[in-house]
């Protein structure tokens, strides 16, 4: 038979595990962000951004796909290539931490979880490999993690 007391040090032990691999993966993720730059999406997107300032083609800068319209150049990068790119790369991160807090945060409220299964959702966000490349290449995603959470939570209602 099994003990109740022993269950529960097990699933601490596995939420601890959990929550370190996420805090690795994580730091590793980003920590390439910060170190390979003009490997990551947000790269091409600032140099469109510089681009844009110039009066030059915007597509020109980067041999790369994008699929945003002109206007979200203007708006979004355009502005961060007025600095430099490694306070563009720091706004990157700081919106998307905010967001994915924000966003898991909600989540919690609207399902009322306890606080242990706010701890493992988070860490289980974090471990996932596509958390891993958003950071990494300096995508928005936790920005709009945190658009699809309102929108789900207004449908809920």
């Amino acid at each position: 038979m099994v003990h109740p007391e022993s269950t529960h040090a097990v699933s601490r032990i596995l939420t601890a595990a959990l929550v370190v691999l996420a805090t690795l993966a994580t730091t590793v993720s980003i920590s390439g962000f910060f170190l390979f730059p003009d490997k990551t999406d947000l790269w091409a997107r600032y140099l469109e951004g510089a681009a844009w300032l110039a009066g030059t083609p915007l597509y020109q800068p980067v041999p790369s796909v994008n699929m945003f319209p002109p206007s979200v150049t203007m708006l979004v990068f355009a502005p961060m290539a007025r600095g430099p790119f490694w306070l563009a790369q720091a706004i990157c991160v700081a919106l998307n931490v905010v967001a994915l807090a924000a966003s898991v945060r909600a989540i919690a409220r609207e399902l009322a979880l306890p606080e242990r299964q706010l701890v493992v959702m988070s860490a289980v966000l974090l471990s996932l490999h596509g958390m891993y490349q958003s950071w990494m290449l300096g995508q928005f995603t936790g920005i709009l993690l945190f658009l699809v959470t309102r929108s789900w939570i207004a449908y809920r209602g």
